[in-house]
């Protein structure tokens, strides 16, 4: 009895792993777009870049201060997953600050343009660190 419990749970990690796998590559919008120029993304959508790197719009978190009396401004985190070369990375790019990231063991910048109001996150993947925005 135990063994078959035991296939039985190790049948529904698979499962969930490929629900997760099956989520990322098919869960959302796909845009293809190429290195310097911008891509818009709303949470969920992943953009593939040049063919070789995948860009993916986890989450947006808004931690801007909504009363009158603030202390602190706050800003908008755009928290994004990159895949290149059978890695992956996961980056958290900032309205304010850390709005620009070099992706460490590779050639690329990933910079963070703008958050809209709808949930919708512009992007440039370049190669060139040498770009101000």
């Amino acid at each position: 009895m135990k063994f078959r419990i035991g296939w039985l749970v190790v049948l529904g990690l698979f499962i969930a792993v490929g629900i997760y796998v099956y989520n990322f590559f098919y869960g959302g919008y796909k845009v293809y777009s190429y290195f310097d120029r911008d891509f818009t993304l709303k949470v969920g959508d992943y953009a593939k870049v040049n063919d070789e790197v995948y860009v993916k719009l986890e989450k947006i978190t808004d931690n801007r201060c909504k009363e009158e009396t603030c202390e602190r401004e706050g800003q908008q985190v755009a928290q994004v997953m990159v895949i290149n070369d059978h890695r992956i990375r996961r980056l958290e790019l900032g309205a304010l600050a850390e709005y620009k990231q070099k992706i460490e063991k590779t050639d690329y910048t990933i910079i963070l343009k703008e958050i809209n109001e709808q949930n919708e996150a512009t992007f440039m993947l370049t190669t060139n660190e040498d770009i101000n925005y």
